[in-house]
Order: C-alpha cells, then sequence, then structure tokens
C-alpha cells in the first residue's frame, strides 16, 4: 500500500509568463499556486510526506509529473480537455505585480486585453481539482492545505474535508471581495487557520494601514476562525489568536528575484509546521524565513529543487 501524505496540497498548476520591470527579456515559467506550496513546505517536511492534488490542460508545455517525481513530491494530476492557464505576470519597480491572462479564449477578442469574467472563471474552475481528483486513502492525511479557487470549489472541498484532520484555507481575490468578517466565518466554519492575504482584506479597512489591519486580524478571530494569519507581504505576517494580534516581521531580502508563489509558499510551510505539532507563532515565524528563501528563485521549478526539510524541519 502506497504511504499516505502527511499534507495534501489543492490547488492550481498553470504557465507563467514573467515581465521584469525594467527591460529584459520575458520568461516562460512553471507555476501555479499548488507547486508554490509544495516547494514551501518541502522545506519544512520530507518530499514524501507531501502530496499535491491538481489538474493539468493539454497544452502544458512543461512535464510537471517529471518534476514532482524528480523531487519526492507525491501527486495525483487529473488531465482536462481545456488548455491550461496561462498568464503574463507583469512586475513594476517596487516589486508589486498584477496578471493577465494571455489564453485567447479568455480575452474579449484577440486584439485586445480586455478579460471575459465568465470565461476566466471556467477556465479557473476547471483546473481546479476536486475531491474525485485525490486517491481515497488521502482522506486520512494528517493535514489539508486549499491554495485559492473559485467559491464553488473552494466551498465544496472544504465542505467534503470538514472534521478530517488540520485544514488551512488561503482564500481567492476573486470572491472574497465584498465578503464581511462574519461572512467568511458562515462560509467556512470549521477551518482550522484562515489565511487571507493583506489585498484580500483591505475592502474591510477604513484605512489601508498596519494597525487597521491588525483590527480586521482580530475581528476575523473574534468571528469565530480559531486562528488567522495574515499575510502582509515583505513586512512578514500578523497572528490572531486567544493571545491578541501578533506580528512576525521579515527580514528585507538582500536578493530578491521573483516573488510570484510567496504567499503560498508561506502557507505550504506553515500548514506544514503546524501539523507537525508547532505552535502558531513559531509556525509563522519559520514561514516568513521560507517566504524569504522562495522568492530568491526564478520559477517555482527552482524553488521545488531547494534543499529539502532545511529550515528548522522535523521529519
Amino acid at each position: 500500500m502506497l504511504q499516505i501524505p502527511n499534507l495534501v496540497i489543492f490547488g492550481q498548476i498553470t504557465v507563467d509568463d514573467v515581465v521584469p520591470a525594467s527591460p529584459g527579456i520575458w520568461r516562460r515559467l512553471l507555476g501555479g499556486n499548488a507547486l508554490y506550496a509544495a516547494a514551501g513546505a518541502r522545506l519544512v517536511l520530507s518530499s514524501d510526506k507531501i502530496g499535491i492534488v491538481s489538474r493539468i490542460g493539454r497544452t502544458t508545455p512543461i512535464k510537471v509529473r517529471k518534476i514532482l517525481d524528480y523531487v519526492g513530491i507525491r501527486h495525483s494530476i487529473s488531465s482536462i480537455e481545456n488548455d491550461i492557464l496561462n498568464e503574463w505576470i507583469l512586475y513594476e519597480e517596487d516589486g508589486s505585480r498584477f496578471s493577465v491572462p494571455r489564453n485567447i479564449s479568455i480575452r474579449r477578442s484577440s486584439s485586445e486585453t480586455g478579460i471575459n469574467s465568465e470565461a476566466y472563471r471556467h477556465q479557473l474552475e476547471a483546473q481546479s481539482p476536486t475531491l474525485n481528483d485525490m486517491p481515497p486513502t488521502w482522506i486520512n492525511a494528517t493535514g489539508f492545505h486549499l491554495s485559492p479557487q473559485v467559491l464553488s470549489r473552494h466551498k465544496k472541498n472544504f465542505d467534503a474535508l470538514k472534521g478530517n484532520g488540520f485544514i488551512s484555507l488561503d482564500p481567492s481575490p476573486h470572491y472574497v471581495c465584498g465578503l464581511s468578517s462574519d461572512d467568511l466565518f458562515s462560509q467556512f466554519q470549521g477551518v482550522s487557520v484562515f489565511m487571507p492575504s493583506e489585498q484580500e482584506i483591505k475592502h474591510l479597512t477604513k484605512d489601508s494601514n498596519f494597525e487597521e489591519l491588525k483590527s480586521i486580524a482580530a475581528e476575523l478571530y473574534e468571528s469565530g476562525f480559531p486562528e488567522v494569519i495574515v499575510k502582509v507581504g515583505g513586512k512578514g505576517c500578523l497572528v490572531a489568536g486567544e493571545d491578541g494580534v501578533k506580528h512576525v516581521p521579515s527580514e528585507t531580502v538582500s536578493k530578491l528575484v521573483d516573488s510570484t508563489g510567496a504567499g503560498d509558499a508561506f502557507c505550504g510551510a506553515y500548514t506544514a509546521c503546524r501539523i507537525q505539532g508547532i505552535s502558531p507563532i513559531e509556525a509563522a515565524s519559520i514561514a516568513v524565513k521560507v517566504g524569504r528563501k522562495i522568492v530568491q528563485s526564478a520559477g517555482v521549478e527552482e524553488a521545488l529543487k531547494l534543499p529539502p526539510n532545511s529550515i528548522f524541519g522535523k521529519n
């Protein structure tokens, strides 16, 4: 019988065409929140204790399964008829970025960058895995991480997993904006840790200053979530729990190469720490270090090849 992973990650696999802020050649890189979360988890947990559940489109130009086999991560990746999601990742001088789908089927026409939101949602849903894509025995894993997906998929997967181990959930910006703290809790009551980014809860703030973010983190915790982590980019993260809201800072990165998957890697590392019995504050401190290491890699393929289990993790 094949070993059951300790941590199972649900998420997407994409192809990212990365455009630097300064004039230079753009690069085609493997991407996707599932892979970045696994890359982060792998720095604190043995590769063979991590499993990925995902889907890939017929036009995937990179041998994803071969890469995962090489680094020892277990996977259950279904093939679908849709093209893989291909996005431009455009960087600014301050390190910020935004993405634009390259798939012609998602754009309003082949000559415009306007997005057909319905086609985009359909593409995201098609590439988002369900529990049917997971080997049945994996339901006995110690923990699960739900990377950002469309709401319909997130909700169904969460409801099916609820009561089975530690569950972390990173909400998607495609649905979180407009929902109150109470709305979010009612959607995901029973999750072990709720892990939004600063951008995903900005609509709940009056002013986008740091103290206001701390208040929103506390509000999310008070709504009923047992544990709340708010990712605040280069400033680290906020940890909200029974002892209040703590700021876990991040040190400055000396050589920022690619920040695309930092948040996903952070979530993977944090969840991997928590299922090993590490406290929320210590897990957050470790995950911040992991995120800092990941952004010094050029794409997720390089991040997946960093020395495994190398940042204060336990086997």
